[in-house]
């Protein structure tokens, strides 16, 4: 979200992006961190991944789960519960929160994790709307806005170990999913970064693109 939020300020790419759909930029609104959940207890090894059919969603998602093995499937979260029940699905992806306001502890007891966690949304003002506000409230709002995006990751943390707690009270069982297991599954990860650099490339955007990858790397790598 630190990165994302500098290169918005430091790069004119994602400003033209935004200006395309007539939004400015406010903050971004986190997700909690993404567990699998099913009824076999083998989901903290990325070898116990290996040709479980596990949902999936996205372009870049599916890529990562093919990459240990695993047999991506689109499910909506709705169908899950049903999707574990009856087998089509060995493993769900999805954060605490929904794991225990969908009960999906009761098709899949045992949720590894975390593995993933994701920036989010971007919250955004219509450009419209936001010309017709004075610069001090601009500025007010910007203020409120940088805040609320770095409040919000302790937020969610909060509340998505409070889900986590109510699950396991419920009688789910959460299973840490190892660093060195997470380690591995990074090892044979595609480079996502680069796989949207050679995208934009064929759209003829390979300049720009390489210089936002540049730049995200530079930071990833000074921390």
């Amino acid at each position: 979200m630190e990165i994302s939020a500098a290169a918005f300020v430091d790069l004119p790419y994602f400003r033209e992006e935004l200006d395309k759909f007539g939004v400015e930029f406010l903050f971004h609104q986190p997700l909690g961190d993404y567990y699998l959940t099913g009824p076999d207890a083998n989901c903290d090894t990325v070898a116990g991944l290996a040709g479980k059919k596990i949902r999936s969603f996205g372009a870049d998602i599916p890529k990562a789960h093919e990459a240990v093995g695993a047999v991506p499937v689109s499910v909506s979260v709705g169908d899950v519960y049903e999707a574990l029940q009856r087998g089509s699905l060995d493993y769900s992806f999805i954060n605490r929160g929904n794991i225990l306001s969908n009960r999906l502890y009761e098709p899949g007891t045992y949720n590894c994790g975390p593995v993933m966690a994701i920036t989010g949304h971007l919250i955004v003002i219509n450009s419209k709307v936001w010309g017709n506000i004075d610069a001090a409230d601009q500025a007010i709002i910007l203020e409120e806005a940088k805040i609320a995006g770095e409040a919000y990751i302790q937020s969610v943390e909060t509340a998505e170990d409070a889900a986590g707690a109510a699950i396991v009270a419920a009688g789910g069982t959460i299973k840490p999913f190892p660093a060195e297991e997470l380690a591995k599954w990074k090892a044979v990860a595609p480079d996502l970064l680069q796989n949207w650099v050679d995208d934009m490339t064929s759209r003829g955007m390979g300049d720009q693109a390489t210089e936002v990858a540049t730049y995200w790397r530079n930071i990833i790598d000074a921390n």
